[in-house]
């Protein structure tokens, strides 16, 4: 209950201050970095962020036009020109969800830079 209460309070701060950068806690206590251009917001849970959004946690770094994070599923969904970067591959996608519990990637289609695909 405090980590919540914790990041709603830094949020509500973030907000005042026109901040566009938000860190949350993962399970394993890892954080997650969002950052964006535009709007950063938290509601219910799902940190939405939005213009040239970059999400950093542990070995995987996402970029995106959108993204939303949500807290109960551990779960990024992002959106426009997605990049998802981990350990030393990179995806390509224009709508993709990773979820940081198990590191899974989903995407309707996705480009990768594995041999011997691209």
């Amino acid at each position: 209950m405090r980590t919540r209460a914790a990041v709603f309070f830094f949020v509500l701060f973030a907000a005042a201050h026109n901040s566009t950068a938000a860190n949350f806690e993962t399970p394993n206590n890892q954080p997650i970095e969002i950052t964006s251009s535009g709007e950063t917001r938290y509601e219910n849970g799902i940190a939405i962020a939005q213009d040239n959004v970059a999400i950093h946690c542990g070995d995987a770094d996402i970029y995106a036009d959108s993204a939303r994070y949500d807290s109960q599923r551990h779960e990024v969904t992002a959106d426009g020109h997605v990049r998802i970067y981990r350990e030393d591959k990179l995806f390509l996608a224009e709508h993709g969800t990773y979820n940081l519990d198990t590191k899974e990637i989903h995407a309707d289609t996705f480009h990768t830079s594995s041999e011997p695909y691209l």
